[in-house]
């Protein structure tokens, strides 16, 4: 195998060429415990994130292993009544401020799809519009059954509102996610025809929605107290999330690939973490094309590319101490890993 010692320098707006970083939470520094202290939707909490309904237990930060260390946990309720929301603000200045072209909000997150259970709650990440009236793409995963299914507003006889989309073939609708795994999922809204795009593991959907000329304005992360309407209730539940990234693109980049698998994170291994200055990236069966570094407010501050290279060394020894998050790219996929600098 071929191995490239790499010593880049700070690359400021190199993103442009493929699309702008609005936001990148990977929860590692955040502190052990509740989000914030008042579920009102008025205060914000760690990270600027602001929640409402439940209690401040409902929302937290927790270890979620070796490999993906601290990472947000919302509760569902134990009731039929109850939803939890769990937002950040500033989404639309930030897309008002996104270079032109780059039209399309692409939104992807690690998902931990948890235990079987008997809950009726459903975890969903919404795309919401200015007045919050549409979703303009979501998911709605529903706990009891690990069913995924698409969200988006749609302007149809009977009416108009959100509809739920499945994600699957036509001999085989539903999408089922596996119980307790890790997976990356990822949803994109396009300002300019209303298209919605859905991409994890085994479904690759889209639809062409009726929301052209929406501007996205919020990003929700719910947990609804029941999933279907009529439903009754009386188990919580819990759902975690991690390398959570928000970008404005002018072309699909969504996942990187078509065919989603989350196996490709364990073909490609980033050691020491952390790290004091080289860092090495060796991939098993998948040739690596690209590498972004990100800070924690969402500055590129390394980028490569790569032509068929499975074992590279990287300095990093010119970069602050703290939590960066490390995008690779492969022939096989992408991955995103967490890397901390000493």
């Amino acid at each position: 195998m071929k191995k490239i010692l790499l010593s880049l320098t700070m690359l400021a707006g190199i993103y442009n060429a493929t699309g702008q970083l609005i936001e990148a939470s990977d929860f590692t520094s955040y502190t052990n415990g509740n989000i914030g202290t008042l579920t009102t939707g008025n205060t914000a909490g760690q990270g600027g994130f602001f929640t409402l309904g439940g209690d401040n237990s409902d929302y937290r930060i927790l270890n979620g292993g070796v490999e993906h260390g601290r990472v947000f946990q919302i509760t569902g309720s134990a009731t039929s009544t109850v939803d939890r929301f769990m937002w950040k603000n500033g989404l639309a200045s930030a897309w008002a401020a996104r270079d032109t072209g780059n039209d399309i909000l692409e939104v992807e997150f690690d998902y931990f799809t948890g235990p079987i259970t008997t809950s009726q709650n459903s975890i969903r990440l919404n795309i919401y519009n200015a007045d919050l009236s549409k979703v303009l793409a979501g998911y709605m995963i529903a706990q009891s059954t690990k069913i995924i299914s698409g969200l988006a507003y749609y302007e149809d006889d009977p009416g108009n509102g959100t509809y739920r989309y499945s994600l699957g073939t036509t001999s085989n609708p539903d999408v089922t996610l596996p119980a307790d795994t890790w997976v990356r999922l990822g949803i994109s809204f396009k300002k300019s025809d209303g298209k919605v795009i859905w991409k994890g593991p085994g479904f690759d959907a889209f639809t062409n929605g009726t929301t052209a000329g929406q501007n996205p304005d919020r990003i929700y992360f719910i947990a609804t107290a029941i999933d279907a309407d009529g439903a009754e209730n009386t188990v919580a539940s819990t759902a975690r999330f991690d390398n959570y990234v928000v970008r404005a693109v002018a072309t699909d980049m969504l996942l990187n690939v078509s065919d989603v698998g989350n196996t490709i994170d364990s073909n490609i291994v980033v050691f020491p973490n952390p790290v004091n200055e080289v860092i090495n990236i060796a991939a098993k069966g998948t040739a690596i094309e690209k590498i972004i570094i990100v800070d924690m407010n969402g500055r590129i501050v390394k980028e490569a590319v790569f032509k068929g290279i499975s074992d590279i060394q990287m300095d990093l020894s010119e970069l602050s101490k703290g939590i960066y998050m490390m995008s690779i790219s492969s022939d096989k996929g992408s991955v995103v890993k967490k890397v901390v600098k000493k």
